[in-house]
């Protein structure tokens, strides 16, 4: 069976299904199922460092052991939502049983949501993001719904299944002999499942968990093929995960803005601009003092403040230039044309560049809506017929893969 019979059409951002070429990619085996991608969380949770997150989540006893230590030497690190029970138990100076791990972890659900697990897993015991030691995390011991909805929130999280007959599973854990699960017989290894299996949404709903898997893999076959689709499921986390950080051609601009402005000088506000034509660079600028001219790092102050004068006035006082007269000027000192450019810039421009922006031919001007507005100049562009638009700040943190 080859990718197009196993891989469903996802959604794009539009909401359209989007069809990808055929590159000539390995057809996917028919042990590994791609489900359709799951709607994220109206109000997704940012993804501040760009971590690449691949959960991992089975009955007992299917081999999700052996694929986290898979992900493990892919260089992810590793995380577990037993360990944070485990944890509670010692610090309780509670035996640590497959009983215990199941009732302890149902009652902090119960006091404190059911993604209590999940959000530890990500934030520790703060309100901020935690810092891996890795850029991939492998997330394991995903038992209930309510943490599998948190994670889904995270851009490009992507969960996977691991499926395996029971007897098969029965056999293997037998053969192991962890927390106390050896000396159950077959019966009673069925019925610890339906405990893992209940209606109360603060407990363990394993089986509800493995449906909302994006990646289902059948472990029947030996390890060289369980190995070979855990390859074609870490290649599939992967697209999931540029295609949730891969940014537009306005974020991709912006977010080069941010780059370019942390080379200004000025004390009070770091500016970056960038204009463009057909998607290619054409000058950049950020707001600093002129050339061999001395700026406010050499003075170690900021004339405007000594002076209480407020933004938007005191211009002829002020040592800087602002980042989009010096991207204009980058333009007239190389012989570059801005007619019908667009500019980009981290902040909305003031009149003096609007009108420089106007007399330059620049038709469109980009900048973060966090910026303050000038309704002179927006005033200004609507008369001269130029568009200007407000954006989104973009993840700032550089998301890639290394």
């Amino acid at each position: 069976m080859d990718s197009e019979k196993n891989c469903k059409e996802k959604q794009n951002k539009k909401g359209e299904a989007s069809k990808e070429p055929d590159n000539g990619a390995s057809p996917v085996s028919p042990k590994i199922k791609i489900n359709g991608s799951q709607k994220n969380a109206s109000k997704p949770f940012m993804n501040p460092y760009g971590n690449l997150i691949v959960g991992v989540c089975s009955l007992i006893g299917a081999g999700k052991t052996t694929a986290c230590e898979f992900f493990r030497k892919k260089g992810f690190s590793f995380v577990s939502l037993s360990d944070i029970i485990r944890d509670e138990l010692r610090l309780e100076g509670s035996e640590i049983t497959r009983d215990r791990l199941r009732e302890k972890g149902n009652e902090m659900r119960k006091l404190f949501g059911p993604d209590i697990l999940a959000r530890r897993a990500i934030m520790g015991s703060s309100d901020s993001p935690r810092s891996f030691s890795e850029r991939k995390v492998v997330i394991d011991s995903i038992r209930n719904p309510s943490e599998v909805a948190f994670l889904k929130t995270i851009p490009g999280f992507t969960l996977i299944s691991i499926l395996l007959d029971p007897r098969k599973r029965f056999e293997r854990i037998m053969s192991r002999k962890r927390e106390s699960e050896g000396s159950l017989s077959y019966e009673e290894f069925i019925a610890q499942e339906q405990k893992e299996n209940s209606s109360d949404e603060t407990a363990q709903q394993l089986q509800k968990v493995i449906e909302m898997a994006d990646i289902s893999i059948e472990n029947n076959s030996g390890f060289e093929e369980f190995n070979k689709n855990l390859e074609i499921a870490y290649e599939t986390a992967i697209v999931r995960f540029s295609k949730a950080f891969r940014l537009d051609w306005d974020e991709y601009f912006l977010k080069m803005c941010v780059i370019v402005a942390e080379r200004s000088t000025c004390l009070r506000r770091h500016v970056g601009a960038i204009a463009v034509r057909n998607r290619q660079i054409l000058t950049t600028g950020y707001c600093g003092a002129p050339s061999r001219v001395r700026d406010c790092l050499d003075f170690g102050f900021c004339y405007k403040n000594r002076l209480n004068l407020s933004s938007g006035g005191g211009y002829e006082l002020c040592k800087s230039v602002h980042a989009e007269q010096n991207a204009i000027i980058q333009a007239a000192s190389h012989g570059v044309s801005l007619e019908g450019a667009t500019l980009y810039c981290t902040h909305c421009p003031c009149t003096i560049c609007g009108k420089m922006i106007v007399n330059a031919g620049i038709r469109r001007v980009v900048s973060f809506d966090t910026s303050f507005p000038d309704d002179k100049t927006i005033g200004l562009f609507s008369e001269a017929g130029v568009a200007y638009e407000k954006k989104p700040v973009p993840n700032l943190i550089v998301s890639t893969l290394f």
